[in-house]
């Protein structure tokens, strides 16, 4: 992107670290470095140590063992193979997903396919502020579910979910749980066992690693069993076949490595930013997020009262990088996160606002001259 675009789309991707950048070149440049982990030479057996390295440098940023930590080529995978794995494990008489309906269409998507295929699924309710309706949440865990899956920071609004209260309801009942923490990686403190989760899944690209790299973390004790959705070698002991992709792995590793050591200080710096921008809105703008709610600081969900297209279309031409809502849903559409939050009427009058620690008091000053020339 050139130099006079201002981006405000980080929760869609993140550009990569100028560290990742530079060891994923001398990885894919070093002698060897292309070596296939499963082979027995020396120089494939030292692509396997530098694996293994890796696995355990991310597995030690979520409080996991590196055994717990399956590649995958991104989150939707991960997720994929999450749902997928654990309702279609042949131990699994019957299959019941209850998720929620502000998930990320990388669970809602697989969900409805389960669905066709067979498998119950329950698809709660979420509260005007967007937090899942725990009491919805107690009468679906009545009726024998397999597994439950829920977003701990949702990728449009920002909210963040209960997880350890979540898990404690949902372990009672006898289920296990996913999280999908592609959007947490980098701004919340991720401790797998503090929130007791059974699976997580995570994405390299929203936190400075390249697209195409991610990972989902499987409880070992008690055991989450997992069906493979993908076969060939055996890779990844048996739950993700395919040659590793060592130097995208190593980077994924090390971002999470900066992203977490840098989470509180890029937490406050990003909420400096926030503040900036809610406080020159036009008066006829506003988030569409109680402040009270639980939520990240880098995802403002914003009403406008204009058509989402037609916004989107004069930040394109005033170069500024704007979304809708996810990446995966069009804007004249509505998000369907907003509607499950009651929010039918704004949906498609609202755009979504994410910033990162690269964001500027320039940019931001950009953006809201920017809205206060559009407001209605």
């Amino acid at each position: 992107m050139s130099a006079d675009w201002a981006y405000f789309d980080y929760a869609a991707t993140a550009p990569c670290e100028p560290q990742v950048a530079a060891q994923l070149v001398a990885d894919l440049s070093a002698p060897w470095a292309f070596a296939n982990t499963g082979a027995t030479y020396q120089p494939a057996l030292e692509n396997r140590r530098r694996l293994e390295d890796a696995r355990a440098q991310l597995a030690a940023n979520i409080g996991a063992e590196a055994r717990e930590i399956v590649y995958t080529s991104g989150a939707t995978e991960a997720d994929n193979l999450a749902l997928k794995g654990a309702l279609g494990y042949h131990g699994v008489k019957r299959p019941h997903l209850i998720t929620v309906q502000t998930e990320h269409k990388a669970v809602l998507d697989p969900a409805g396919a389960l669905a066709k295929a067979g498998a119950k699924v329950s698809v709660l309710p979420v509260s005007r502020d967007g937090l899942l309706d725990l009491a919805a949440l107690d009468a679906a865990l009545h009726d024998a579910p397999t597994l439950v899956s829920v977003m701990a920071v949702n990728n449009e609004t920002g909210v963040i979910q209960p997880i350890a209260d979540i898990a404690a309801r949902v372990h009672r009942a006898g289920a296990r749980l996913h999280v999908d923490a592609a959007q947490a990686l980098g701004k919340l403190a991720i401790d797998v066992r503090a929130w007791d989760a059974d699976m997580l899944s995570l994405s390299g690209h929203k936190i400075g690693a390249p697209v195409g790299i991610g990972a989902l973390y499987v409880r070992r004790l008690p055991k989450m069993r997992l069906q493979a959705q993908q076969h060939g070698g055996g890779q990844e002991r048996g739950r993700r076949s395919g040659t590793s992709p060592v130097a995208l792995i190593r980077a994924f590793s090390l971002a999470a490595d900066i992203a977490t050591n840098a989470r509180e200080a890029r937490w406050q710096q990003v909420a400096a930013l926030r503040a900036q921008l809610l406080s020159g809105l036009p008066a006829a703008m506003h988030t569409n997020l109680p402040e009270t709610t639980p939520q990240v600081p880098h995802i403002v969900n914003l009403f406008t009262g204009l058509p989402a297209a037609d916004v989107l279309r004069a930040a394109d031409a005033a170069r500024l990088a704007l979304a809708a809502g996810s990446a995966c849903s069009a804007s004249d559409e509505g998000s369907h996160v907003l509607k499950a939050m009651g929010l039918g009427d704004t949906a498609t009058h609202s755009v979504r606002i994410s910033l990162s620690h690269l964001t500027t008091a320039a940019e931001i000053a950009r953006l809201t001259a920017f809205l206060r020339e559009l407001a209605p």
